[in-house]
C-alpha cells in the first residue's frame, strides 16, 4: 500500500465539459465529486465563492492563466 506521501496521479474534471448540458438537478461540483474526480479545472476568472465551495467538498482546484 502506498503511503501519503506517494506520488499519484490526480485526475481532475474540466469546467468547461458542463457547456452545454441542460440544467442540473443538484449542484455540479457535488456530482464532480461523486463521480470520484479530484479536483475541478477552470479555465475562466473564478468568482471566491466557486472556490471556496470546491475546496470545502475536498475537491482540488486548478485555474489555466494564460
Amino acid at each position: 500500500m502506498a503511503d501519503s506521501n506517494s506520488p499519484r496521479l490526480r485526475c481532475y474534471f474540466n469546467w468547461l465539459a458542463l457547456n452545454g448540458l441542460p440544467p442540473f438537478s443538484g449542484a455540479p461540483l457535488e456530482a464532480i465529486r461523486a463521480a470520484g474526480y479530484d479536483g475541478v479545472q477552470f479555465v475562466e476568472p473564478l468568482s471566491r465563492q466557486l472556490v471556496e465551495q470546491a475546496r470545502s467538498l475536498g475537491l482540488g482546484v486548478a485555474e489555466v492563466v494564460a
